[in-house]
């Protein structure tokens, strides 16, 4: 490890074992006043066969907000599922979330791409308001939240479902055999 508390560092972990979960890669902090950026670099956090990997993901936040913003290329699996990212990107600015990038699951066994049209309210587990599109496999999937936490979906255009809440989606892998 090198650094000190006002600028930051860089960590790297060789098979350091903490608590059960074997680490090695590369951490580093980047701090400029309140803002704080971290950045792992071909880091992977094993335990049993849980595994995370980051081949690049960065956290960047302020001390003093709750905004922050992630962005993540790599995988996690429980030694049966695994999703994958690349260049997936969460924001969180107050009650605001959009989420855009890529992902892939053994099920779908191909990268969709979602894309926020319009950030998600979410004073609660359910956004009450905000717009998400899921594409790949030349279809795509439009998700409008509403005030009364309802959902409505309509597929390539056209209305195809309403759910009562956010809980009520199906997850991705609920069409997997």
């Amino acid at each position: 490890a090198d650094g000190d508390e006002t600028n930051g560092g860089t960590v790297t972990y060789d098979e350091c074992v903490e608590s059960g979960v074997t680490i090695d890669g590369t951490m580093i902090l980047t701090i400029d006043g309140s803002n704080y950026t971290v950045q792992f670099i071909d880091l992977s956090m094993q335990m049993d066969e849980i595994i995370a990997y980051y081949e690049d993901a960065t956290i960047q936040f302020n001390e003093y907000s709750t905004d922050m913003s992630v962005t993540i290329t790599g995988y996690s699996t429980d030694g049966m599922n695994r999703i994958d990212f690349k260049d997936y990107a969460v924001s969180i600015t107050g009650d605001s979330l959009s989420l855009n990038g890529l992902v892939k699951t053994n099920c779908l066994d191909a990268w969709v791409e979602v894309k926020t049209i319009q950030p998600l309210a979410m004073p609660g587990s359910c956004p009450i308001a905000g717009e998400i599109s899921i594409a790949g496999n030349s279809s795509e999937i439009n998700m409008v939240f509403n005030a009364d936490e309802s959902v409505d979906v309509t597929l390539n255009g056209e209305a195809y479902d309403s759910y009562t809440t956010c809980d009520d989606l199906p997850s991705l892998e609920a069409g997997c055999p």
